[in-house]
């Protein structure tokens, strides 16, 4: 997703919806999305529940309006959330020796994109998660809102065999 996406955030655009947990990108009040096909629904990965995000958030809000991640202050040229989260992840990055200067943030996103396709994702159901417009016609004009189950269950399927070592579960 991207990053100011993420940035901008609020506890209540964490919602649930039975056992599925998702995030609501939205454009309501202050927020922006880069165009009207940003807004969406984004099941957050299981891996993520498993590691405490919804721990992390209950420690770090509580208030429907407050930003899930009150650290960040608005910054750069266009005063945006992400700005100094940018920065602190490429210096994090040097630190680690993991840096390449050709990759940085967004390039998750398209991680993200590639696992998604390689675990056999349809197209129309990546679109949707990324916030994409999709080019067929089926995709622009009768295409709407799939159903959350089916989001959940793509997401899902995106491993990061990374993070084997962290959670403990050799299936992540």
């Amino acid at each position: 997703n991207r990053l100011e996406e993420f940035a901008q955030l609020h506890r209540s655009d964490v919602r649930r919806d039975g056992d599925i947990w998702w995030l609501d990108i939205n454009d309501e009040g202050a927020k922006q999305l880069k165009n009207e096909q940003s807004a969406r629904r984004v099941p957050i990965h299981p891996v993520l529940i498993r590691l405490g995000f919804l721990d992390y958030l209950n420690n770090a809000t509580s208030k429907p309006g407050d930003l899930v991640f009150p650290e960040l202050r608005p910054g750069g040229p266009d005063n945006k959330l992400g700005y100094g989260f940018s920065k602190w992840f490429t210096r994090y990055r040097q630190e680690v020796g993991v840096y390449d200067k050709r990759l940085n943030y967004h390039s998750f996103r398209h991680g993200v994109t590639t696992k998604l396709a390689a675990a056999g994702v349809a197209i129309e159901v990546r679109n949707e998660l990324l916030g994409h417009e999709g080019e067929s016609t089926d995709e622009k004009v009768y295409l709407k809102r799939l159903p959350l189950k089916l989001l959940a269950d793509a997401i899902s399927k995106v491993r990061w065999p990374e993070l084997a070592r962290i959670t403990g579960d050799s299936d992540t």
